[in-house]
């Protein structure tokens, strides 16, 4: 009995220094704690923040909107005359012009499938052909116009201001320019939904996010 007292009694001892030495050795070491919010942390390549949508580089092909499993992206467009629109970015034509394009970040569940190829690959590694082969399997978006972003404080208590509107007109201005135009020249993701909307008062919608970060815009 005695015997397993003191071996019990060294057992104490040597966990004790043992944590003691832990505690010494980190107290030596540089401080890693951040601060936050003062300091804010560099959020790596592919985290996946806010979602961000370039409506000048839209197509109205709604595939991201068909890919979205929590139905949080609603776009409407009309088609525009000949020669109105300019080409996106890397050369699609344009021939539906964006009226409303909203996200709802609280229904979103960030899996990424309505993005583009920038949300896929790094931008230094578009000339490997394994990351470009894997690009073309998981991106949605063909012209690369919606991605995330680091933009990850957009928490609310109101759901009101998760709804982000990324098109350049107010909501009265795309209900007018919806009823200006016939049935065959206008479209929407959610068919029946501008009819009995566009009469009401206007959604709340929050302003799109600022610009994509230097470090973040995609390459051309």
């Amino acid at each position: 009995m005695d015997q397993d007292h003191e071996l019990s009694l060294t057992q104490i001892l040597l966990t004790t220094l043992s944590g003691m030495k832990a505690t010494a050795l980190s107290a030596l070491q540089p401080e890693v704690t951040e601060y936050y919010p003062e300091q804010r942390p560099q959020l790596p390549w592919g985290a996946r923040g806010q979602l961000y949508v370039d409506v000048l580089d839209c197509i109205s092909c709604y595939k991201c909107a068909k890919a979205c499993p929590s139905d949080c992206i609603r776009i409407d467009s009309v088609r525009a005359p000949a020669g109105t629109l300019s080409d996106t970015t890397d050369g699609h034509k344009r021939t539906f012009e964006v009226v409303r394009f909203d996200i709802d970040m609280g229904k979103c569940c960030y899996c990424g499938l309505c993005t583009g190829r920038s949300s896929w690959v790094a931008a230094d590694s578009r000339n490997d052909l394994q990351a470009q082969a894997y690009v073309d399997r998981s991106a949605t978006c063909p012209t690369d116009c919606i991605n995330f972003y680091p933009r990850f404080e957009n928490g609310s208590e109101d759901a009101a201001d998760m709804l982000y509107h990324f098109a350049s007109y107010s909501f009265d201005e795309a209900a007018s320019r919806w009823h200006a135009l016939q049935a065959d020249k206008r479209r929407s993701t959610h068919p029946g939904m501008p009819e009995s909307e566009y009469g009401k008062p206007e959604i709340p919608a929050v302003p799109a996010p600022a610009p994509v970060p230097a470090a973040y815009a995609r390459s051309e």
